[in-house]
Parts: structure tokens; C-alpha cells; sequence
């Protein structure tokens, strides 16, 4: 990337916010540059364990009769992420992981 680029829309952080507006934003045509601090692309939603963006509870699993709980992620995650973040960020965080996966549109 050169740093001289322009864009209609500059998206700071690959998490699930950042992407899905990033996403919305080129859908609608504009010019979008995605940019991220670390070497990993996600944020919370990249604590999936299998390498991809983890969005539990969101619509479509939902409409495919998965039965998984805000209880059940914060589980997931808390075994996972263990003392590395205060669990209070825990529950904002997944509830907006929902949100923003529940945005994209049906089919991807």
C-alpha cells in the first residue's frame, strides 16, 4: 500500500465493526482501505481458535436452528482468552460481534 493513497472511507481496526463497515462501505461503491496495528486480523472475533472470524449467536446460525448462547460464547472465550482481558469486555464485546455479523446481508 502506498501511504499516498486516497479513499472515500478509511476503516481503522479488522475487527468485526471494521470489517462489516468496511464490507458496507465498498459494497455501496465507496473506495475503502481496511487498516490494522497487528499482525492478525479480527479483534475479538478472531479468537475463534480455527484460524478464521468467529461471530457466535448471529442470524444465520440462528435461522439454521443453532441453539449457541451469548453463555456459551462468553464460556468459549473465557477458556480461551482466559485472564488476558476484563471480563466485562467479554460480554460487550460478543454482543457486538453479533450485531455487526447480524447486519451482513443473507448469503454473505
Amino acid at each position: 500500500m502506498n501511504w499516498n493513497d486516497e479513499c472515500d472511507v478509511l476503516v481503522v481496526g479488522s475487527g468485526a465493526g471494521g470489517c462489516t463497515g468496511a464490507y458496507t462501505a465498498a459494497r455501496e461503491g465507496l473506495s475503502t482501505i481496511l487498516v490494522e496495528a497487528t499482525d492478525r486480523v479480527g479483534g475479538i472475533a478472531a479468537y475463534s481458535g480455527g484460524g478464521g472470524m468467529w461471530f457466535p449467536c448471529n442470524a444465520a446460525l440462528r435461522r439454521s436452528g443453532d441453539a449457541d448462547t451469548i453463555e456459551d460464547a462468553l464460556t468459549y472465550y473465557r477458556a480461551v482468552v482466559n485472564r488476558r482481558a476484563h471480563p466485562s469486555r467479554f460480554t460487550r464485546g460478543l454482543r457486538a460481534v453479533r450485531r455487526a455479523a447480524d447486519r451482513l446481508p443473507r448469503g454473505g
